[in-house]
């Protein structure tokens, strides 16, 4: 795949002078994600090339070239500017929105399913093992699914009752006092959540079959210990995330939107890369 969209220095500062390697952010298959086996194929590609710049190259919104939060986050490598690229001839289309699909997020709906995923891969990425193993079990397939959208129905809550449209959800509340935004929805009402997203608009389509399993188990006795599982890692989980952006006692804290926690995963990324960078170099 190859670059189409010129560059233009309005957006990424001032061009390189000099040759720049452009680089198509690469993927693995599921067995081999959160491995560190994409970073290393990274690693080997840019390390022996002679170029002094590299340029990361990702697809684009059509309709209103923005980037989704998922990708701003990840489009943070150390000293790499950003381009657009198409799909190549021959490509299968992604689902928009799924997360490691590489497609940007098209409806409301994506856009919080883009921001859980991110969510769950921050908690990952920061290297935390996890809490007991009912998380381990939970946050792996095919349960981490189930935690995905149910962080995304409680961002997709707040997002249509307050009326923030597409991108505009990095305006929905992490937190905030008297219980309000996703950690509060999530403690009061979350199956509620889960059952306002509709499921017979094309937009929601993307997780439907998550959501009727998580109602279907909220609402019969012998999976009710299911989605209490379920629950209970979604609530720590959005609270951890909480707790590192906005502090301890976040619950008391000033309105704390989701674009404050993708300021924080970007400068946890810059900072392990400058941090992997300064490794190789003592090494």
């Amino acid at each position: 795949m190859g670059l189409r969209t010129l560059v233009r220095s309005s957006r990424i500062g001032t061009l390189p002078s000099k040759p720049t390697y452009a680089l198509s952010e690469l993927m693995v298959r599921a067995p081999w994600h959160k491995t560190g086996v994409s970073r290393q194929l990274h690693d080997m590609l840019l390390g022996g090339r002679p170029e002094e710049h590299a340029m990361l190259l990702f697809l684009r919104r059509p309709a209103t070239r923005s980037v989704s939060p998922v990708h701003e986050a990840r489009s943070t490598v150390g000293g790499m500017t950003g381009g657009e690229q198409g799909r190549g001839p021959g490509q299968d289309p992604e689902q928009p929105g799924e997360p490691n699909s590489g497609r940007m997020p098209q409806s409301t709906w994506e856009h919080c399913v883009s921001w859980g995923a991110l969510m769950i891969s921050y908690l990952e990425e920061a290297g935390r093992p996890a809490p007991s193993e009912e998380w381990a079990l939970t946050l792996a397939e095919p349960d981490r699914r189930l935690v995905n959208a149910l962080l995304a129905a409680a961002i997709y809550e707040q997002a249509t009752t307050s009326v923030l449209v597409g991108p505009e959800t990095d305006r929905v509340l992490l937190c905030a006092p008297e219980g309000r935004g996703v950690t509060g929805l999530l403690t009061k009402q979350a199956l509620k959540c889960v059952e306002n997203v509709p499921n017979n608009d094309p937009r929601t389509e993307l997780g439907r079959i998550e959501r009727i399993m998580l109602t279907e188990h909220a609402g019969h006795f012998y999976g009710r210990d299911y989605w209490e599982r379920v629950l209970r890692v979604t609530q720590g989980l959005a609270a951890a995330v909480a707790r590192d952006v906005a502090g301890q006692r976040y619950w008391e804290k000033a309105e704390t939107p989701l674009s404050s926690f993708a300021v924080v995963y970007q400068r946890m990324r810059q900072h392990r890369a400058a941090a992997d960078a300064l490794g190789d170099q003592d090494s």
